[in-house]
């Protein structure tokens, strides 16, 4: 009996024992539960839950983004100074930033993330993206990279780098909340397409960059929705790819060059693509058979999905440039190309110049098309519009007068006219002709 109880007490033991293991595995040893849903165990990682680490972004970036500081006159020889963000997007110090920053300004300061100063050149503006470019003595500058907004997802995590309220360098995190949205704050002309994000910006950051997880430039910073003034939940970033077209053709030719298809066009209520109202006569999509009431459903392959996307993938071309675009009509898809126009129905890259140096004068000019030059005068810039009260409606210029010559010296473009009146001395005789009147008409006046 005593080898016998002996046995059994072992055996109680192993059992024990075993119990005791298996409890503590299952029960006492058991992973914390960090999210737990229909009774069965999720483990959520640090990095999935808050998007992961964005320094490398932040490293990436932070030094080609600058401060700007601009010295306006409110008249009466009161000055007031605005601020706001901008960002190198070359190696030779090219620098973005929106137009409404840099408006009427009679300085454009830059200070570097490395505390650098510098007074910045005006290369150009363009109201209706609002978008400008300066430029600082800055060799070897480092620069941006940009990625494709088109391919920007909802949800995605996305950094804003600026200057909030002159807190510089500052470094904010979000995801994309929307796109395409349109604010009707540029007026009816403007190109509203906007990314919207939940990341906090104020003001000061109108300028600034938004950055992929990739550390991709995706959009410049311009608006936040507000009553306050300061940051109540969303801010607003202009597609770097509406960026990037309008910042190279301010460099390459000194103005955007905007592409039409020559349509009007409306939203469909409750689904994707627009309506064609109206096809003007001779027109990109008058050439290449749309009609009226086609439903444009992409361009280049890009989906559309309401007006302002359809006015955003326009503005990635220029006039000259083919497009395929999509349609349907009675039910039936077709897919056509389109050779994009400007707004005198033509493919030259021309467009109305308005460099503060020709405002102060008092005009806007442009180059002459192909169809002028071959059948009006083979050089020469032509006046679009005159400005009241100015030095050259002083001396009655008018509109579609052609300027042939500054001081004698031949005009071939508008950059060539700038250079030539600045190189002028105190008198400038300009001659010209009138497409209606014959003979030379000549213009004088002091600089």
């Amino acid at each position: 009996m005593k080898i016998e109880n002996y046995i059994s007490n072992i055996l109680i033991a192993v059992i024990v024992v075993v119990a005791g293991l298996v409890v503590y595995h299952n029960y006492i040893n058991e992973p914390r539960i960090i999210f737990q849903n229909d009774h069965r165990v999720k483990k959520v990682s640090f990095d999935k839950q808050y998007g992961g680490d964005f320094t490398p972004i932040a490293e990436k970036n932070i030094s080609c983004v600058v401060y700007i500081n601009t010295i306006k006159s409110s008249g009466n020889g009161v000055y007031t100074n605005t601020s706001g963000s901008g960002v190198i997007i070359s190696p030779n110090g090219h620098i973005i930033t929106n137009y409404h920053v840099i408006d009427n300004a009679e300085k454009v300061l830059v200070t570097t993330y490395e505390n650098e100063n510098f007074e910045a050149k005006v290369i150009g503006k363009d109201e209706a993206t609002d978008i400008a470019v300066l430029k600082i003595n800055k060799p070897n500058s480092k620069f941006v990279l940009f990625g494709d907004s088109n391919i920007l997802k909802l949800g995605e995590w996305i950094m804003l780098i600026g200057n909030p309220f002159k807190l510089r360098n500052s470094v904010s995190v979000g995801i994309v909340s929307a796109k395409n949205r349109t604010l009707n704050i540029l007026g009816s002309s403007g190109i509203e397409s906007y990314i919207q994000t939940d990341a906090m910006a104020n003001p000061g950051n109108s300028g600034g960059g938004m950055f992929n997880e990739n550390g991709d430039f995706v959009g410049m910073i311009s608006a936040i929705s507000t009553n306050t003034g300061s940051f109540e939940g969303y801010s607003f970033a202009i597609p770097s790819n509406i960026v990037k077209k309008a910042a190279f053709d301010i460099i390459n030719y000194g103005v955007v060059q905007r592409a039409w298809l020559g349509v009007s066009i409306k939203n469909i209520e409750g689904e994707n693509g627009v309506i064609v109202e109206r096809v003007n006569s001779n027109g990109a999509a008058d050439d290449c058979g749309i009609n009226a009431g086609d439903k444009i459903l992409s361009i280049e392959g890009v989906r559309i999905f309401n007006v302002a996307q359809f006015e955003a993938n326009i503005a990635n071309f220029k006039p000259g440039d083919l497009i395929n675009i999509e349609y349907v009509r009675a039910g039936e898809k077709k897919i056509v190309k389109a050779l994009l126009k400007n707004n005198l129905n033509t493919t030259d890259l021309i467009a109305n110049r308005k460099d503060d140096i020709l405002i102060d004068l008092g005009f806007v000019l442009r180059d002459l098309t192909t169809k002028e030059k071959r059948e009006i005068s083979d050089f020469g810039v032509m006046v679009v519009s005159v400005i009241n009260g100015t030095k050259i409606s002083n001396i009655n210029i008018e509109p579609g007068y052609i300027i042939k010559n500054i001081n004698g010296e031949e005009i071939s473009n508008v950059n060539d006219f700038i250079q030539k009146y600045k190189q002028a001395s105190t008198t400038v005789k300009l001659k010209g002709i009138y497409k209606s009147y014959p003979g030379i008409f000549p213009y004088v006046f002091e600089k």
